[in-house]
């Protein structure tokens, strides 16, 4: 019976743990995130309410047009390194928030990066085929 009881009690230690709910139709993924879907979107959100990750483009366009600040800088992010590199939605947010949000502080990290990984041969060496 003590088993069960300390069973019972690690079960719902998890359940604190877990994502608050919000008013979106939401789901629990099998690591325990939460997947809130919004308007032909999913968007992953933790425990703290932030977002995990982006699914599109699209999906960051909705929430820019919905007032989110994040989503609308990474929308500018990605039109000023278009000619560049083509990113995607989850680089964006990780280099943005590295850079605590600040739009040319990102770009100037984003760049030198590109630059390293060019130096160093990075996406070559990622795409070689390893020998038998």
């Amino acid at each position: 019976f003590g088993m069960a009881a300390d069973q019972l009690a690690t079960e719902e230690q998890q359940k604190e743990s877990l994502p608050k709910r919000t008013d979106k139709a939401e789901s629990k993924t099998e690591n325990g995130s939460l997947m809130v879907v919004q308007k032909n979107t999913s968007i992953l959100v933790g425990a703290n309410g932030r977002r995990l990750g982006y699914g599109s483009w699209e999906e960051v366009t909705l929430l820019a047009a919905g007032g989110d600040q994040e989503s609308g800088l990474m929308l500018s992010f990605r039109d000023a390194v278009k000619n560049e590199h083509q990113v995607d939605p989850n680089t964006a947010a990780r280099f943005l928030r590295a850079r605590k949000g600040h739009l040319e502080k990102t770009l100037k990290m984003f760049r030198a990066e590109r630059a390293w990984r060019a130096a160093e041969s990075v996406d070559e060496a990622l795409t070689e085929t390893p020998p038998a």
